[in-house]
């Protein structure tokens, strides 16, 4: 803890509201309880500022990144803590312990961080004003009274209704919301409600508590209720959920959003993709409705309206403010392309709603999308794509199985599937099947779909097949992507790993030996500085090692240069090691 508190003491002094001061901290919370606490130290620890606003989020493992989550303007409240918080907090537990258990190697940025934290969060970039509201009294004003007590609005519900009273939209419903029963509640049944009555925006502030008037007090818990409503949310005194889907449904069903929007989980991106993705959303001023499933099923539903220049973002978790701050996604390294597309059990299943804005001229359009999906039917399962051949040539006929295919879009799909080769770059090099119609009702599944393919181009190291789809709503053909435990590409020729990160550099003091591990034929040569070459020779493949006997060395400063041929180029890839030699004996 000691490594901790310096870390997070060190977070503040280092920022712009600490200079002048020594900052009081104070933990407050280190996430484990009776039944999870063991042997270990905690997964982290949360330091509040005593003498001014701000939380610090420390990790307890350097391994991962220092700073989990921060804020210098709220604290961090323990007590009554928002259940997607919690979750959240709790997921990040489960991450470090299992990279922990794995015995994951920390980053050369990640150990750079730990040196001076507060330079690893970046400079915000992008901080939009979103409403404090909240899942409490007053917010929950309108929501029923169950078998258990009165119900909270749910995470949804207030979500939702932050976005749109970030847009001051819709101006008024539209439709009837037909009446439900709640699941668990037999005897609670939610009426319908016909929107006949514009929604007062000037009536519903950023802020509102239990002293705000009446008026604000009712028009505030009127939307709420309605986004409760629309998302078919099952009402709870401890808990309210309601599915991601079907709150985007009621968005553009009855709240006049854009039928563009569409959902993407993070699984299927690579972590570098999916911070351009948000980006691009929050430059555009657009808030994000941002969701998180934990193992044990459960999800949340949050607001994310900003972010720092190192892929910090700011949470607005709908609790009146409690807590809101900039969090990591992934406790791993954020600058690491691939991270978060691991299938390890360190990352936490994540999903966004894109462009989410108003239809306020109502033109606006559907988009497809298409994802593939794990799926046991008849006791097969279908885990992404499945080629009947090995070895793959040219001018061979092959086929591919596609399956399982999950049509999220919130409209029917018309269109066709197609495979294609695809280079290492994820450039496409040659469409190698026909085009193949399907169609597939919205929120559906289909299970197996074969396509015969040949390939006419040589292939290249880091070739890869890969389906696309393009529907009705498409302008051009889509990438069918998976989760992390799928197979959405096959991997025809393995890309040639890079010198710079299949050398390592010894040193045998004893013997005054060097020894140097790379690659298979790589020409390499060790130079004077007058650029004469003491030695040379080529690595062989059963042992790709070069010794080096520093004694029989005159010079004080040397370099190795390393050369290897890129396959299936007409060029070279090329490495430089200079070492110097202490005072030694010479022969």
């Amino acid at each position: 803890m000691e490594q901790a508190r310096k870390v997070a003491m060190s977070f503040f002094c280092e920022t712009i509201r600490s200079r002048g001061g020594i900052p009081r901290l104070q933990l407050v919370w280190d996430g484990e309880s009776t039944t999870t606490r063991g042997g270990s130290s905690p997964a982290f620890y949360v330091f509040n500022r005593m003498d001014s606003d701000g939380f610090v989020i420390i990790s307890g493992d350097d391994v991962t990144m220092p700073i989990l989550g921060y804020s210098c303007s709220n604290h961090f409240v323990v007590e009554n803590m928002p259940p997607n918080l919690l979750d959240w907090m709790d997921e990040l537990r489960n991450q470090i312990n299992a990279v922990r258990e794995e015995h994951v190697v920390g980053t050369s940025y990640i150990s750079k961080a730990w040196t001076r934290a507060s330079d690893a969060i970046g400079t915000p970039i992008v901080k939009l004003t979103t409403a404090l509201w909240d899942q409490q009294a007053p917010f929950n004003r309108l929501s029923p009274t169950t078998s258990d007590g009165k119900s909270i609005t749910g995470c949804v519900a207030t979500a939702m209704a932050i976005i749109m009273q970030y847009y001051q939209w819709p101006d008024q419903g539209v439709g009837t919301v037909p009446v439900y029963t709640l699941q668990a509640d037999k005897n609670t049944q939610i009426p319908s409600k016909t929107f006949d009555r514009p929604y007062v925006w000037s009536k519903m502030p950023v802020k509102v508590d239990k002293n705000s008037d009446t008026d604000i007090k009712d028009e505030v818990a009127t939307l709420i209720y309605d986004c409760g409503i629309i998302s078919k949310s099952q009402f709870g005194r401890k808990s309210t959920w309601a599915y991601y889907e079907n709150a985007l449904e009621g968005m553009i069903k009855y709240m006049k959003y854009n039928k563009g929007t569409h959902m993407q989980n993070r699984a299927t991106r690579v972590m570098s993709e999916w911070h351009q993705m948000l980006r691009k959303e929050l430059d555009a001023k657009r808030p994000i409705l941002y969701t998180a499933s934990t193992k044990s099923g459960g999800g949340h539903m949050f607001v994310i309206d900003g972010y720092t220049q190192e892929n910090y973002y700011h949470v607005n978790w709908g609790w009146s403010g409690s807590s809101n701050g900039y969090y990591l996604l992934t406790v791993m390294d954020p600058s690491n392309p691939g991270s978060g597309s691991s299938s390890g059990g360190y990352t936490q299943e994540q999903a966004a709603f894109f462009n989410l804005i108003p239809d306020k001229d109502g033109t606006s359009a559907f988009t497809d999308n298409l994802v593939l999906i794990r799926k046991e039917v008849n006791g097969v399962y279908y885990e992404g794509l499945v080629m009947d051949a090995v070895n793959i040539q040219p001018e061979q006929e092959f086929k591919i199985s596609i399956g399982a295919v999950n049509n999220i879009g919130r409209s029917a799909f018309d269109g066709n599937l197609r495979i294609a080769l695809v280079g290492k770059n994820g450039t496409i090099k040659e469409y190698i099947s026909e085009e193949i119609p399907v169609k597939y009702p919205a929120d559906s599944y289909h299970s197996e779909t074969d396509c015969f393919c040949k390939i006419t181009l040589p292939i290249k190291a880091g070739d890869r097949i890969r389906v696309y789809y393009k529907g009705k709503y498409s302008e051009d053909w889509e990438y069918l992507r998976g989760g992390s435990l799928l197979k959405s590409e096959i991997i025809l020729k393995e890309e040639d790993m890079p010198l710079e990160k299949m050398t390592s550099f010894a040193y045998d003091k004893k013997n005054k030996k060097i020894s140097l591990k790379t690659c298979p034929q790589v020409e390499y040569q060790v130079l004077s500085l007058t650029n004469n070459v003491v030695f040379s020779g080529i690595t062989n493949d059963d042992n790709p090692e070069i010794r080096i006997d520093t004694s029989e060395l005159i010079d004080r400063e040397y370099v190795i240069v390393l050369r290897k041929k890129i396959e299936d180029e007409d060029e070279y890839e090329e490495k430089r090691i200079r070492f110097a030699i202490g005072n030694q004996n010479k022969k």
